[in-house]
């Protein structure tokens, strides 16, 4: 387990861990922590300090279809949305 980056956005710090990324915030952001970091039936997607490469409007919708995402789709996704707002 190694420290992979420190942000000074929120106190956030990123750790990679078997080759996933997990997300750890201060207490006062513990909910949104929460919410960066998730996983479903086979694949645990942290995105933590990539967080400052992804538009917000993405963010907001890989929040919605969360539990549904494998990466392969949220790639898909991210690139939609590039298309889609210019990016």
């Amino acid at each position: 387990m190694s420290i992979q980056d420190d942000v000074e956005r929120g106190k956030q710090t990123s750790v990679y861990i078997n080759g996933v990324t997990k997300t750890m915030r201060n207490a006062n952001n513990r909910d949104e922590a929460s919410e960066l970091s998730y996983e479903n039936n086979t694949t645990q997607i942290g995105i933590g300090y990539q967080l400052s490469f992804f538009p917000k409007r993405f963010i907001a919708k890989l929040r919605t279809f969360r539990d549904a995402l494998t990466s392969k789709q949220m790639q898909k996704l991210y690139e939609s949305e590039k298309v889609a707002y210019g990016y």
